[in-house]
């Protein structure tokens, strides 16, 4: 099941044709993506305020982001590429099924729904999160992340980012050796931005749900619990220009949204808008400070271990994880996880999601985008965190308690 595929060679005249791509991005129509520029950012964020100086250096020198405005709007230089993935779906139509898992409940009798008794729950083998029938080919948000983790570990046996002045190591000093290091160099970019994109969309419930709704894109719904007209800031952030364009659109104060934007977007603006001022960073501080009062939320995170996004069994369970979340909540309207006579109501189309719908599913995202931080640092403490890069990956089995560690202590730099 591992990937063997070398994606990101599908990427080799990308420097010339993006100069196009950002002048027509603003064009583009919008469409449904994982927790919104917002969330990926948060969980960009979260990720980078526990990340070892040395990896925070590594990361800056390979991204090396050179609009300073970019990453203080964004919050570090890990959230100012987080959305990129997302800029670049459109260009790249091929990675669009990269962002998401459907479970083929088209192939199920009677598909797949929430029952609370445990003797009689959805958590059958037919609606478990089945890796051959789900993610074909590997072609789906579990396979991207095995593809693009293991992309990174490979290419830092050839090459060595070691600091932010982006000094490199090569093998020798010949010119088409460099000219390969520098091309390994773009690939690794590359990597790291889905990468973090897809650890963030993974923990998405809604980016792990049933075919036959499109992952809730084909339920409408109503909500009315946003007060103010939004200013959308659309941010083109990657390396393949100087001044990445900074769009804007009025994201108008509507009431008519799908059930998958309602999780991409509308709570997460809802709680900004009541609880946080409508600031990112302020949202970004209570989930911190969320993390520090449950310590065993980072044990349980982190419990598949040392490269858990090179282990199918460990990406798997994320993805069923997220599986779980979004029939118990996503797909609900009421509370059924409450007992064994709470009768599930499913959302259908035309629904109000009320006061009741919010604040019994915004614990739930928080604790989501918690979950990617702390899987995101820890992915990347496991890639960029050694000394030496090239050192095969089966040599660090013991350090997953210090890493812990590490993780709690929310680096602010």
């Amino acid at each position: 099941m591992m990937m063997t595929n070398n994606w990101y060679g599908r990427f080799d005249s990308i420097q010339t044709c993006l100069a196009l791509f950002c002048l027509v991005v603003a064009s583009l129509p919008s469409c449904g993506v994982a927790w919104g520029e917002l969330g990926h950012e948060i969980v960009a964020n979260l990720a980078w305020h526990r990340l070892s100086l040395q990896t925070q250096h590594k990361i800056e020198a390979l991204l090396n982001i050179t609009n300073t405005t970019l990453i203080e709007q964004t919050g570090s230089p890990l959230a100012a590429v987080a959305n990129w993935a997302d800029h670049v779906r459109h260009f790249l139509p091929w990675s669009a099924e990269l962002h998401y898992i459907d479970i083929r409940d088209n192939l199920i009798a009677g598909g797949c729904h929430f029952l609370p008794n445990p003797n009689n729950n959805m958590s059958s083998c037919d609606c478990d999160f089945q890796y051959d029938r789900d993610c074909p080919e590997d072609i789906c948000v579990a396979g991207a992340i095995l593809n693009y983790s293991t992309q990174l570990v490979n290419a830092q046996k050839q090459v060595f980012v070691r600091s932010p002045q982006r000094r490199l190591r090569f093998g020798n000093s010949g010119n088409s050796e460099k000219r390969e290091t520098f091309k390994s160099i773009d690939g690794m970019q590359q990597s790291l931005k889905f990468l973090t994109h897809f650890i963030g969309d993974i923990h998405q419930p809604l980016h792990a749900s049933r075919t036959t709704d499109k992952g809730g894109n084909d339920i409408d719904v109503q909500y009315h619990l946003l007060q103010k007209q939004h200013l959308i800031h659309v941010r083109h952030a990657n390396r393949f220009t100087e001044n990445p364009a900074s769009l804007q659109r009025h994201h108008p104060h509507h009431h008519s949204w799908n059930l998958h934007s309602m999780w991409d977007t509308a709570l997460i603006e809802t709680t900004l808008e009541r609880d946080y001022d409508n600031k990112r960073s302020n949202m970004e501080d209570a989930l911190e400070a969320l993390l520090q009062k449950h310590p065993e939320w980072v044990e349980r995170y982190t419990s598949c271990g040392n490269y858990a996004a090179l282990n199918n069994t460990c990406v798997i369970q994320w993805g069923q994880e997220s599986w779980s979340y979004a029939l118990e909540y996503a797909y609900t309207k009421n509370e059924p996880w409450k007992g064994t006579h709470t009768k599930p109501v499913e959302v259908s189309e035309g629904d109000v999601l009320d006061e009741d719908y919010y604040l019994t599913r915004i614990p739930v995202v928080n604790e989501r985008l918690i979950a990617g931080g702390v899987r995101l640092a820890f992915t990347l403490e496991n890639i960029f965190g050694q000394e030496d890069s090239s050192v095969d990956m089966q040599d660090f089995g013991g350090s997953v308690l210090s890493m812990w560690s590490k993780l709690l202590v929310g680096r602010r730099h």
